[in-house]
């Protein structure tokens, strides 16, 4: 079946992001591979770039088992702060090999609307 130019379900191949002090910037794209900023491990708590309505699907930007990515918690009930996160229970969540979180701004920051700790069986 052909893909529709502009299709909003075909994501295409993720754009990759290195995290810089706990920071990404989103641009157009949906799909985002995040790095780590040095080492195997790093803590993203702030996406920029985001705008109202904005959904992005997230996953781990190495190709190699053992890069972890902790997306930080940093909604209050669930109400983040200028470009944080709120995720769902109100708590940090480990993003290993094959792991994705998809999230969308409210205006202000970002709300998580679904996650999967990994893609491979």
């Amino acid at each position: 079946m052909p893909v529709l130019p502009g299709n909003p379900f075909v994501l295409g191949a993720p754009e990759l992001l290195t995290i810089s002090s706990g920071v990404v910037a989103v641009g157009a794209d949906t799909f985002y591979a995040i790095a780590v900023e040095s080492g195997y491990a790093d803590d993203l708590d702030t996406i920029t770039g985001g705008v109202a309505g904005k959904i992005i699907v997230i996953q781990t930007g190495s190709a190699a088992e053992g890069h972890v990515i902790t997306v930080k918690d940093n909604g209050v009930i669930d109400v983040p702060a200028v470009d944080r996160i709120a995720l769902s229970g109100n708590a940090d969540l480990t993003l290993g090999f094959g792991g994705a979180l998809t999230l969308i701004h409210d205006g202000v920051g970002w709300r998580e609307i679904g996650r999967s700790t990994r893609w491979y069986f």
